[in-house]
């Protein structure tokens, strides 16, 4: 798990292959500080952040991009496909100002001012859209047929959506997700080839391979959704949160670990700011000083509160140790 702290970056569990950015591959309950690329600082400037299923990118107030973490693909987007546990540069963008970045499973995109979208990663699905199947280690222009105002990276796709539709990028190709019309959030599953969405009336949709949408029950008037491996969760225009889908690890954060098709509304959670979904875990940011909250699967330190036991319940994280 990975969140904004002031003008840095802070990240916490798996370290696997150097997803926590503090240049070290052990897994931490507590979140750590993502150094500077040369390790002997702090990450800053930082004003935007995505995370892939284990690699992150952030976006600085120079206009550079760096991520870390995994690296087999090209995700990194520095040229190479060698891991790093610092962040590295991201080589070969254009001068454009970037407006907003999407991590999909193992690869990375970004829209620019001119809306080009550029991407790099694995490609062996065609997820890059720029013709080919072959993966890139740097930036590639994506040959999207339509203007989008939000992407969305998914395991093997990327979703995209403009003023009137949703549209899923693979294989070189283009398919629209039926019956969600002018989405005010959309959000792909990285873990698998489903999605959501919410329409224009507040209603969420949600997806399998077929891309043919149905409501979801108890899910209504919501403000932003994201879409985990095997269970959703949406901000609903209340600030409150519910989630539906598989519970054993308490991933829907209602207090019990029964899975429900149904939206059921998050115990103890109020003024929802935002919110991240993980494969079976979720943290919201709330209050009016945006605490970190998490829930669900913790076998790694997901939720950051200095232990691996799993919660059905919302939990504090703990606040960043120097490192």
């Amino acid at each position: 798990t990975c969140m904004t702290y002031g003008s840095g970056v802070v990240c916490w569990g798996l370290d696997s292959s150097g997803q926590l950015g503090d240049g070290h591959n052990v897994n931490q309950p507590i979140p750590v500080y993502v150094k500077s690329p040369s390790g002997d600082g702090k990450l800053s400037g930082i004003v935007n952040l995505t995370a892939g299923s284990i690699h992150t990118c952030a976006l600085n107030n120079k206009n550079e991009i760096y991520c870390w973490g995994d690296n087999g693909s090209g995700q990194l987007g520095n040229g190479t496909s060698t891991n790093s546990s610092l962040p590295v540069l991201v080589k070969g963008l254009p001068a454009d100002k970037v407006v907003a970045l999407t991590a999909g499973e193992e690869f990375t995109c970004v829209q620019l001012a001119n809306q080009e979208v550029w991407c790099w990663g694995e490609n062996g699905d065609g997820q890059l859209n720029d013709g080919t199947t072959t993966n890139r280690t740097s930036p590639v222009k994506s040959k999207l047929t339509s203007k989008i105002n939000d992407f969305s990276g998914g395991q093997s796709n990327l979703l995209g959506s403009d003023l009137l539709s949703l549209d899923v990028y693979s294989n070189n190709q283009v398919a629209k997700v039926s019956e969600v019309n002018g989405p005010l959030s959309i959000s792909a599953n990285r873990w698998g080839e489903t999605g959501c969405a919410i329409a224009s009336n507040g209603v969420v949709k949600c997806w399998d391979s077929d891309l043919v949408s149905s409501i979801v029950k108890g899910a209504v008037n919501g403000l932003k959704v994201g879409a985990g491996m095997n269970h959703n969760c949406v901000i609903n225009d209340n600030l409150t949160v519910s989630c539906w889908g598989e519970n054993s690890q308490g991933a829907l954060g209602d207090g019990s670990n029964t899975n429900s098709q149904s939206a059921v509304l998050v115990k103890n959670l109020t003024k929802a700011n935002d919110i991240a979904v993980g494969a079976n875990h979720t943290c919201v940011l709330q209050g009016n000083t945006n605490v970190a909250v998490c829930w669900g699967d913790n076998t790694y330190g997901q939720l950051g509160t200095n232990s691996t036991i799993a919660s059905n319940v919302p939990m504090w994280v703990y606040p960043p140790i120097e490192n």
